[in-house]
């Protein structure tokens, strides 16, 4: 038995609030492939420093000139970041500001 009282509320309704709420609550992001894999390496190094006790300084990714710029949209927790390319505007905001059309590849 269910003692809470129905709401109210329409499909539209909740979709919209969702919708809001995510794009309040889970901020887009954009990095540079190089920042993020650096940042994947560097907690990799601290993860084995932690197991091992040593201090291995090796952790950082050579910087390569790109003949392609690679960015990487997510939000700032990086989980679930894909559903950032449904925010309203925002890949044409992006595409406004390189001054550039893109490709999206998922992963």
């Amino acid at each position: 038995m269910n003692d809470s009282p129905e709401m109210d509320v329409t499909v539209e309704k909740l979709h919209q609030a969702v919708s809001d709420n995510t794009q309040r609550l889970e901020k887009p992001e954009i990095m540079g492939i190089e920042e993020i894999l650096n940042d994947v390496v560097n907690e990799n190094d601290r993860s084995m420093e932690e197991k091992s006790g040593s201090n291995n300084d090796a952790g950082s990714i050579e910087k390569y000139p790109a003949a392609v710029p690679v960015y990487v949209l997510s939000n700032r927790e990086r989980l679930q970041g894909a559903a950032c390319m449904l925010y309203p505007d925002l890949l044409r905001r992006l595409a406004d500001a390189a001054d550039s059309s893109y490709y999206i590849i998922n992963t």
